[in-house]
């Protein structure tokens, strides 16, 4: 595992038990939040973020 792949992994696992079954919702509002004070790298992570999640729960679901 690259140390990309670990941070987003650890990002990821962070943000899943912060936020629990709606984390999704929530990174996209915080996301839409970011954008809006033009912060555009913190936007984009919050959306890596975000796919990686769903990416995930695509590979586990048959």
């Amino acid at each position: 595992m690259s140390r990309h792949e670990r941070l987003s992994f650890t990002l990821c696992q962070h943000y899943q038990n912060k936020y629990g079954p709606d984390v999704l919702e929530r990174l996209e509002q915080d996301a839409s939040f970011c954008e809006t004070q033009n912060d555009l790298r913190r936007r984009n992570l919050l959306l890596r973020v975000r796919d990686q999640i769903l990416l995930e729960e695509a590979t586990i679901s048959p």
